[in-house]
């Protein structure tokens, strides 16, 4: 959780680029952060982002909303990564035991792999649906300021709970689970991905240790 909090925060002002770009709230012309309501002009937006360095776009938020204007979002980026993280490697160990005890795909060589890939994707899975909703409120914060054209106390730099709760009252509780669906099927896959690859990669070593190992007694022993 911890290192968790550390690395959010570390990368708090890409993560705000990022967002940005992909919404297309970089003014085309590059004279300052506005929004496009047609969807054309936020296509636009997004590619002539995308031909800008990071640094360019940093400078255009320090410039446009301060220094503070790099971590909008921070505090519900930080709800939604440091849960996300302690639900998911609980998760991931408890489904990983559980398995194991079961004896699924026992005797078989790729038995941690396997287990850490279906553990990996359940537990990534669940974790990105629990904290969907302050990953709803974190891009709904960063775009703020930066989308004029929205309702009128996305410009106001409202809080987590302020802003959850806004959203609750005037969209209804529905719209925290927005995007759900495409956020498990992205986290899911590389969460077992990671995992699974992890501890692929340790069977590999060991098994080339031990050939190694072996090889080296063969000279010795000739």
């Amino acid at each position: 959780g911890g290192s968790r909090w550390i690395a959010a925060t570390a990368v708090a002002p890409l993560e705000v680029v990022r967002t940005r770009v992909q919404a297309g709230r970089f003014a085309t012309d590059g004279g300052g952060v506005g929004a496009t309501s047609a969807a054309s002009r936020s296509v636009g937006a997004a590619r002539a982002a995308g031909s800008r360095s990071v640094g360019a776009m940093l400078a255009e938020i320090i410039r446009e909303q301060g220094y503070r204007g790099l971590f909008l979002g921070l505090n519900s980026t930080l709800m939604r990564d440091v849960p996300f993280s302690a639900l998911y490697w609980v998760g991931v160990e408890r489904l990983r035991d559980a398995m194991l005890r079961r004896g699924w795909w026992d005797g078989y060589h790729a038995q941690k792999p396997l287990t850490a890939l279906v553990a990996g994707a359940l537990a990534g899975g669940a974790a990105a649906f629990a904290t969907t909703p302050f990953d709803v409120v974190k891009t709904r914060q960063q775009l703020s300021r930066a989308a004029h054209t929205g309702p009128a106390w996305m410009s106001r730099g409202e809080g987590l709970w302020a802003t959850m709760g806004r959203i609750v009252r005037e969209e209804g509780s529905a719209e925290l689970l927005s995007g759900w669906v495409p956020r498990v099927a992205r986290v899911a896959p590389a969460c077992a991905v990671m995992l699974g690859s992890y501890e692929m990669t340790k069977v590999l070593w060991r098994r080339l240790r031990e050939q190694q190992t072996l090889g080296l007694g063969c000279l010795l022993f000739r």
